[in-house]
């Protein structure tokens, strides 16, 4: 688990948008912890503009046209109504698949339009872990920091990739008031949380 995470962090630090056909490919795949990796790896990953291999893998009916348009299309052509739908998928607890599109579809408006980041602060809520990890991944990636205090109140979440991914959102969008909440993480039951941990402290 310690390696996929690190996989899918990796990727989100080399902003490799190449990856990003395969990464949504994953999201369907048949190993929960592949579709967690490809999640969280979408979300660490800043992209705008074109996607190399984004078209060939649409005409191959590789990716779902309408996932490829709400992780892709431009942000900035995006009315009222269309983040209505987003938030209105955000809250079908029957389709994790739905609310995990809506999570990085906001992490992605969320850089011109902070408005919708209360929404991704309620994904933080959310009963599945992929879902709540994705959302603390996305808000670090936009280095809100007016969400660290939710952030927090995860560090002992029952899911050990949760604790992991609020380690590295704490070392990186905290200061020394978050160390002693660092420090108890290094005690965690989890290698991955402690190692997470040590990493954000060196943030």
């Amino acid at each position: 688990m310690w390696v996929r995470l690190a996989a899918a962090t990796g990727l989100g630090d080399i902003d490799e948008k190449s990856v990003i056909p395969e990464l949504v490919k994953l999201l369907s795949h048949d190993n929960a912890q592949i579709r967690e990796g490809a999640a969280l790896a979408l979300g660490a990953i800043d992209y705008s503009g074109e996607v190399p291999g984004l078209k060939e893998s649409i005409d191959k009916k590789d990716i779902d046209p309408r996932i490829a348009d709400y992780l892709l299309g431009k942000t900035d052509s995006m009315d009222d109504k269309d983040i209505q739908d987003l938030k209105r998928k955000l809250r079908v607890k029957s389709d994790m698949y739905a609310r995990i599109v809506a999570v990085l579809a906001f992490g992605k408006i969320g850089k011109v339009n902070d408005k919708v980041v209360p929404d991704i602060e309620k994904a933080l809520l959310d009963n599945e872990p992929i879902v709540r990890a994705l959302a603390v991944v996305v808000l670090s990636r936009l280095e809100h920091r007016e969400s660290l205090g939710f952030i927090k109140d995860l560090a002992n979440d029952d899911d050990s990739i949760v604790r992991g991914v609020v380690a590295l959102a704490m070392g990186k969008l905290g200061d020394s008031g978050t160390l002693a909440g660092l420090e108890r993480l290094t005690k965690d039951k989890e290698t991955s949380v402690r190692a997470s941990a040590a990493l954000g402290i060196g943030k």
